[in-house]
């Protein structure tokens, strides 16, 4: 029986059957297949495929360039069928699809996370592929956020400055990374960074905390016994000097 092709798009566009990748061409190509994975088997016509490929800006033989994609990556091993006068691939191994059912179960984000190679859809270019790629990076981004809510939970290490710094105005990783703080004893820093995200929100967008964040505000005020960490629970972050308003900058 022939191997399967498998497909990776949570970084750069690849291939392989079996051990041995597959030469998927220039970007352009790549896009085209990267184009048609994300469709999950749905066809495309070649008009379809030129507008997700160029969004409007095609050059005058585009139809043909699509065409001649297509037949490339058909040499190359991938499997792209004709369906009504259009192209699709029904992927039998394809990491966004493993990795959006990986997330369906909270027990494994942790497993989720690891498909990821970098950028998805790295070096596609188009406004398909940046609108495809947004999307995974807000699923990528929550499931982070996901994973360090249970990590806290669970008593474990979390510091959520990386996420923070990646993405100033998200409040649930300042909400978070509060309760970390509270919970390793650092209480006045814990407030401090929800000063500093006041004043950042209200600069930046003329808003005021959401009542999550003002919430955990309130709660770290009043020393609230159910934000205590789990008995068997370590320290959630080592003591430091070092101010958290940092984060905000």
């Amino acid at each position: 029986m022939t191997d399967a092709v498998r497909f990776e798009v949570l970084g750069p566009v690849r291939a392989w059957r079996g051990d041995a990748e597959l030469e998927l061409g220039p970007p352009r190509q790549r896009a085209a297949l990267a184009v048609l994975l994300l469709q999950e088997g749905t066809p495309l016509s070649p008009a379809q495929l030129v507008t997700a490929l160029w969004g409007g800006a095609e050059p005058r033989a585009a139809v043909g360039m699509v065409r001649s994609y297509v037949s490339r990556l058909r040499h190359a091993g991938v499997p792209i069928e004709s369906v009504g006068g259009g192209y699709a691939i029904h992927a039998g191994s394809l990491d966004v699809t493993e990795f959006e059912r990986l997330l369906s179960s909270p027990s494994s984000v942790r497993e989720a996370l690891e498909l990821w190679h970098g950028t998805p859809l790295s070096g596609v270019n188009g406004d398909y592929a940046e609108a495809a790629r947004e999307r995974l990076v807000q699923l990528h981004f929550k499931a982070r956020e996901d994973l360090a809510a249970a990590d806290l939970e669970a008593g474990r290490h979390v510091d959520l400055t990386d996420l923070i710094a990646e993405q100033p105005l998200r409040e649930r990783p300042r909400e978070l990374q509060m309760l970390a703080l509270y919970r390793a004893g650092r209480q006045a820093e814990a407030l401090e960074l929800f000063t500093a995200t006041q004043r950042l929100l209200e600069s930046e967008l003329g808003l005021d905390p959401g009542p999550e964040l003002r919430e955990m505000q309130r709660r770290i005020l009043a020393a609230d016994p159910s934000l205590a960490p789990p008995v068997s629970g370590p320290s959630q972050l080592p003591r430091t000097s070092r101010s958290s308003s940092a984060a905000c900058h």
